[in-house]
């Protein structure tokens, strides 16, 4: 039984001194997540904007807005974790929350 409790303690030293360490859980990454993906469904809508402004001018227009949307998502999706991790080294979510 004394076995056991040295193993409890053990795993608990080990949590606390992951947190002191600056090592985040579940909800912390999720935090995280939600405010980079928030970042990035902004970016999509700021490219959509754009790209049915150049539509407009050539005299096209959008008809399935979701379509497009959904692309221009996906596409910022990519674009943004691959510029900030090269340029910051990390998200913008983890900067601000101020992750390594």
């Amino acid at each position: 039984m004394d076995n056991n409790e040295g193993i409890v303690k053990e795993v608990a030293k080990e949590e606390n001194s992951n947190k002191k360490n600056g090592e985040i859980g579940f909800f912390g990454r999720l935090i995280i997540s939600i405010a980079d993906q928030t970042i990035v469904a902004f970016l999509a809508f700021i490219l959509f904007f754009i790209v049915s402004l150049i539509l407009k001018v050539i005299g096209y227009e959008i008809v399935v807005k979701i379509g497009i949307y959904f692309f221009s998502y996906v596409t910022s999706n990519i674009l943004y974790y691959t510029i900030t991790k090269n340029s910051l080294g990390r998200t913008l979510g983890e900067k601000i929350f101020n992750v390594q």
